[in-house]
């Protein structure tokens, strides 16, 4: 084993962004172990980490108590044809209610095969990368909808 002995500076990531690349490599991971199985058409589902939340609170995900990830895939032979979907569930409190409860709402990905097929990537790890791309760039658009729905 190799240890390094250099502290390098590095990029700093918001919450989002972890949180962005994480269910990128999930979805491409499940997608993988059910084409291995061969098995066309199932659903998975995970929860964002708890550790998680606070950050995304503080990088205006307002009022978030968890997030739940439901992956379905009804499968499909034409690579471009919408052949899936990942619904991201976000548990928010209510705003001024003294009793805690909270209020759910939906957003989502469409995916067709071609999202996970290399395609045109060299390798495995050019494929996440843009998988995660386009997660962040989810992220991303969910966020300003969080900034947007608290004014």
């Amino acid at each position: 084993m190799l240890v390094g002995n250099i502290l390098e500076k590095t990029e700093a990531f918001c919450a989002w962004q972890v949180c962005a690349d994480r269910l990128a490599d999930w979805m491409r991971n499940t997608w993988q172990s059910h084409e291995d199985d061969r098995v066309s058409q199932w659903e998975d589902s995970t929860v964002e980490q708890a550790t998680a939340i606070p950050g995304l609170r503080s990088e205006g995900f307002d009022n978030l108590v968890s997030v739940d990830y439901v992956l379905k895939w009804w499968g499909s032979r034409d690579l471009e044809a919408q052949s899936g979907e990942l619904n991201v569930v976000w548990k928010v409190f209510k705003p001024d209610d003294a009793n805690g409860s909270f209020e759910c709402y939906r957003t989502w990905i469409r995916l067709a095969p071609r999202d996970f097929i290399l395609g045109q990537y060299k390798s495995e790890m050019e494929k996440r990368e843009a998988n995660r791309a386009a997660v962040r760039e989810a992220f991303h658009q969910w966020q300003a909808l969080f900034i947007k729905k608290g004014s």
